[in-house]
């Protein structure tokens, strides 16, 4: 019995050691371009449905801009495709079936335009008119048709710069329907649209980083902030809240956001920007619960954040980490939070590039294991991978207990069959998204993925066992 309890708490205190290490290692370096690019997006994803994510990056030099679609095979090696995209300023992209064929496309916005690659040779185009000076882009289905929509913002729309507006592309039988919403002016350094579900309850909403508009009160003057509009459950937007994040701020300074369950109390917007005067970091955490609206200020953050901002679950714990770009000494900074006024900061490594400003942060499953890992694109053409090397406790776990999943490619179920009694099935994407939940008491129990999209998922046991399954 003696040896029992020793072997209990040896256990138990493994288990807790483990949960609370994380590890970032860079492992790999893909060269996608050659000399400095200027403007950069990037995007991964299983594009030809093999398994294998391929690494999509737009760049340019030389008077013209390229985008490259490249393979990283786990023995290291890469096969590189480029195609020539109009040569003016490319900001971001996005992965997705735009045309309901069962193929993936990729989309991307410059100058005024949204343009769609049409997969699978992406040798043919159409360009969509988007607004003027179309600078961020987002991929999202808004009114749950099945379908993939398209969400730009837009510096100004008609002939004067005096608006901001978001453009909503929703997919149509052979085409798109396109509305726009007006939205606080940015500044220079501040243009980012992302989607979320903001109150849970299935429906995309969008925020967008903003500056200073007079025609929308409560705007600080000088500040940024947070705009956001919500689904009306039909596709369509309301405005609804501003957040100032920093009166104070001056206006060349970055702004990241990234959405998580940071604190584990629930998914929220966390929003970071600094000074460029000193450094100083503001942050909040901004989250709707039960009709109602909460800024809550976070405290200890680093400075010198770039724009760039990556939540990520690394440690399978259901808390999200933070991962940031450091603006002065570019190093990739790992935040781990216990509090909104606690947490813990990891500068795990120096990427040596020379503008932090611009490089993207993508979260995904890209070494083969079933762990979500940290691809960077740097200004000077380099992917760099970093292995999530976390400890999630689930080695030992598994010692103890059999757990599997067939049939294995599956195309629409799969069955689950462990020794457990009482358990929960959470299955996540390869960015970390959960998409799938069930709880049972019995085995063998059967999981209807047939609405998920082909690629490769995780689905994890009691939150301590995982296995990786392919969704044809």
């Amino acid at each position: 019995m003696k040896k029992l309890f020793i072997l209990l708490v040896f256990f138990f205190a493994v288990h807790q050691f483990a949960s609370a290490q994380l590890s970032l290692t860079p492992v790999d370096t893909v060269q996608v371009f050659i000399g400095q690019m200027a403007r950069m997006a990037e995007a991964i994803d299983d594009l030809d449905g093999d398994g294998i994510l391929e690494i999509v990056a737009f760049g340019g030099y030389d008077n013209q801009n390229w985008l490259t679609v490249t393979k990283h095979f786990s023995n290291g090696t890469d096969d590189t495709t480029m195609y020539p995209v109009p040569n003016r300023e490319l900001y971001s992209c996005a992965i997705s079936d735009a045309n309901s064929d069962g193929v993936k496309d990729i989309a991307y916005c410059w100058a005024d335009s949204l343009t769609i690659m049409w997969g699978p040779t992406f040798s043919t185009s159409t360009t969509y008119y988007a607004g003027h000076a179309c600078f961020s882009m987002t991929s999202a289905d808004v009114n749950l048709d099945g379908k993939s929509d398209f969400i730009c913002l837009n510096w100004s729309w008609g002939a004067a710069d005096t608006l901001q507006t978001v453009t909503v592309f929703t997919q149509t039988t052979g085409g798109f329907i396109r509305t726009w919403y007006p939205a606080p002016l940015p500044v220079w350094t501040r243009r980012q649209v992302r989607c979320f579900d903001f109150n849970q309850d299935g429906w995309p909403d969008i925020a967008l980083l903003a500056g200073v508009d007079p025609n929308f009160p409560g705007t600080p003057t000088p500040g940024v902030g947070i705009y956001i509009l919500m689904n009306d459950h039909t596709g369509s937007f309301t405005p609804s809240l501003y957040f100032p994040i920093d009166a104070s701020n001056d206006s060349i300074a970055p702004v990241n956001f990234c959405f998580g369950n940071f604190f584990g109390t629930g998914p929220g917007l966390l929003v970071s920007s600094f000074s460029t005067y000193g450094g100083t970091n503001y942050a909040k955490f901004i989250r709707y619960q039960s009709g109602t609206w909460s800024s809550i200020p976070v405290q200890n953050m680093p400075s010198y954040l770039g724009q760039s901002a990556l939540s990520v679950d690394l440690d399978l714990d259901g808390k999200s980490e933070a991962v940031y770009i450091s603006f002065l000494s570019t190093n990739l900074v790992l935040v781990d939070f216990t509090s909104p006024t606690s947490n813990t900061i990891v500068l795990p490594y120096g990427i040596n590039s020379s503008n932090a400003s611009d490089q993207q942060l993508v979260g995904v499953n890209i070494v083969g294991d079933t762990k979500p890992d940290v691809v960077l694109l740097s200004n000077w053409g380099r992917v760099i991978i970093f292995e999530n090397k976390s400890l999630t406790g689930v080695d030992e776990f598994e010692l103890n207990h059999t757990f599997s999943l067939y049939p294995n490619p599956t195309n629409d179920f799969i069955t689950v069959l462990s020794d457990f009694g009482l358990s929960t099935a959470v299955v996540y994407d390869a960015f970390g998204r959960i998409v799938l939940c069930k709880i049972y008491n019995e085995t063998p129990t059967i999981l209807d993925v047939s609405s998920l999209a082909p690629g490769i998922y995780v689905c994890v046991i009691n939150d301590k066992q995982y296995k990786k399954f392919i969704k044809k």
